[in-house]
């Protein structure tokens, strides 16, 4: 993902005039279906980011004349294995589980995810970034992708998320699907250029910290011995009480631990509540 996200950087700074070939354009919008959201938005913080890629370097000029950044049906969160149709489920859990490039890195939790998402947040949030609009669509009858996995777009200045009525994750920008096609295409003209009411780009503020993560290891639970204990603690103190979070993936047996997929299956939970929390709050703290 990271490869294809980095040539298409390059292809866009051909198109927008920033290799020496052609006049620059004067504005550019990014659209995205599904995975290709995806791509678009870590094709964008590869160019408009370029200090935390790696480059101390400026950013790229097209990135400064982004106006817009439509995400239709984007697994903004990444893809969770079990609302896909069941004939695609084993095959898909077995390609994760051997680690197939593309299809790890698109789950919920995964490390090509949760820095996506971190550094999504992170950027939208800092005075100095050029924040263009951020618009995600959604069909209400997606069933692979939930309102819920755009939590990101709440805590963005400058973002707002649309539903279209009708609509499947595969044929959201398909008209020919549509059953009416006017209302279709007006929602989607509205995503691509339509304006948008402060209130409406308004950000949530992150809620105050500190929160702490609490995680037990293996051949236990949850909420027992050091787990509970130390929750307890931190929130019996003087003061405010800080946040304190101590989910579970279950039972984790030393034969769990042994094995790579299991152990790759718990890392994503442990990396998805980080996210979640990363987006939600000021400050983190953990303990573990």
């Amino acid at each position: 993902m990271e490869d294809v996200a980095r040539r298409l950087a390059v292809q866009i700074r051909t198109w927008a005039g920033d290799n020496g070939i052609g006049e620059p354009v004067d504005r550019v919008v990014l659209v995205g279906h599904s995975v290709g959201g995806l791509l678009v938005r870590q094709a964008f913080l590869l160019d408009a980011d370029r200090m935390r890629s790696g480059e101390d370097r400026k950013p790229y000029a097209w990135t400064t004349k982004v106006s817009r950044i439509t995400l239709l049906a984007a697994p903004n969160a990444g893809f969770d294995s079990r609302r896909l149709p069941l004939w695609l489920r084993i095959p898909f859990s077995v390609a994760a589980a051997v680690r197939s490039l593309t299809v790890e890195q698109l789950q919920k939790g995964s490390a090509f995810i949760t820095e996506l998402r971190l550094r999504w947040v992170d950027a939208f949030r800092r005075t100095d970034w050029p924040r263009p609009v951020v618009v995600q669509v959604l069909g209400d009858h997606d069933d692979l992708v939930f309102a819920e996995d755009s939590v990101d777009i709440v805590y963005m200045h400058g973002a707002t998320q649309m539903e279209v009525p009708g609509a499947r994750h595969g044929d959201l920008a398909d008209l020919d699907s549509a059953t009416d096609v006017g209302e279709r295409f007006g929602l989607l003209w509205c995503a691509l250029f339509g304006s948008f009411d402060s209130g409406r780009l308004a950000a949530r503020d992150p809620l105050p910290g500190p929160a702490f993560m609490i995680l037990h290891g293996i051949r236990t639970r949850s909420y027992a011995g050091w787990v509970g204990q130390l929750s307890d603690g931190l929130t019996a103190g003087p003061g405010p009480a800080p946040a304190v979070f101590a989910p579970s993936y279950g039972f984790f047996s030393a034969i769990d631990f042994a094995l790579p997929f299991s152990r790759s299956r718990n890392l994503r939970h442990f990396l998805h509540w980080y996210g979640q929390l990363h987006v939600e709050y000021e400050e983190k703290s953990f303990a573990g």
